[in-house]
């Protein structure tokens, strides 16, 4: 349930992609960090994406 207008975000491909360049176990589990700015438009959302390795906190490329 979604009450409060909430960007829902599918980053399992992401995930597959980092754990393989990080050369991580696929059971390890990731750290995401998702900041959005709540507006009624979608063209005043504002969402950030960060993602860390559960070992050192270490923050992760993205690009990849």
């Amino acid at each position: 349930m979604n009450n409060y207008n909430l960007s829902i975000l599918d980053i399992s491909n992401c995930e597959i992609i980092l754990k393989e360049k990080y050369n991580f176990n696929e059971n390890v589990t990731l750290i995401i960090l998702k900041k959005e700015k709540i507006s009624n438009k979608a063209s005043e959302k504002e969402i950030q994406l960060e993602i860390y390795e559960p070992f050192n906190k270490t923050k992760l490329n993205l690009s990849y």
